[in-house]
């Protein structure tokens, strides 16, 4: 859990630089150019790229967008692989399907039946329907020469974005309960979030997510009153999801251990 956490970090530091990026290129435009004569290579360069960059106009609404909606992508991506992950290990240690936490075990065959009827979708491209009922009678019918195999894809299976609610759902199909509390107790989430008070972090990261996948939404569904997100926007959204994907890896390592 913790390889994706600071694999999904460094895209979120990504990000940041790139807005160190943007915010410098608006800077060298605005440098006077009047007197410079110099042949240097580059300065011929910097007059160049000021060129190129007053021709594109206002790109910030192209630059912030996109940097905001690979944020999203990255942490929608982020779960899911955690998800994922955390299934095959805890598969890895419970060598007896029936060993499973009772959530997991209870919520697999629903799960199972969710990607048969979505199974046409993009992100599930890479399964079968025998594929999916194959897994599922391993475990209700295991053999004695062969494990039972388990699909990540039922467990971080989901129709909307990893929304507050979304999130809490899919860590009880784990059978990581009350998962908003357990992160309200970070002491990261806590710094993050301006509160020691446990109830107020875990309403404002609640909040706070709510907000940046409201946000999310409106870029993609942009109606007349849409504006572009500020680069304030920009740094807070991949500085909330880093500690927030940092904090939910501890968590599950610290579940693992105690299976």
């Amino acid at each position: 859990m913790r390889e994706i956490a600071n694999r999904f970090s460094d895209q979120m530091d990504m990000i940041c630089h790139y807005i160190d990026f943007i915010t410098a290129a608006i800077k060298l435009t605005k440098v006077p150019r009047e007197g410079l004569r110099s042949g240097h290579g580059f300065v011929v360069a910097a007059s160049s790229f000021t060129d190129a960059v007053q021709k594109i106009g206002n790109f910030t609404i192209a630059a912030y967008d996109g940097a905001y909606l690979t944020a999203c992508a990255e942490y929608e991506l982020g779960i899911r692989e955690f998800i994922e992950t955390y299934t095959a290990r805890v598969a890895d240690k419970c060598h007896d399907y029936h060993h499973l936490p009772k959530d997991m075990r209870e919520w697999y065959p629903e799960g199972c039946a969710r990607l048969i009827l979505s199974i046409e979708q993009d992100k599930y491209r890479h399964l079968t329907k025998d594929t999916v009922i194959g897994s599922l009678a391993s475990c209700v019918r295991p053999s004695k020469s062969k494990r039972y195999t388990l699909l990540g894809e039922a467990f971080s299976y989901n129709e909307r974005n990893f929304s507050p609610p979304v999130v809490d759902e899919c860590f009880k199909r784990l059978g990581i309960d009350k998962i908003w509390q357990k992160l309200s107790r970070e002491v990261c989430m806590q710094h993050e979030l301006g509160t020691r008070n446990h109830m107020t972090t875990e309403q404002r990261a609640k909040s706070k997510l709510s907000e940046l996948i409201q946000r999310r939404n409106d870029i993609i569904h942009r109606g007349r009153s849409y504006y572009t997100p500020s680069e304030s926007e920009v740094r807070g959204c991949a500085t909330f999801f880093k500690v927030l994907v940092n904090n939910l890896a501890e968590i599950m390592e610290h579940q693992i251990a105690a299976i």
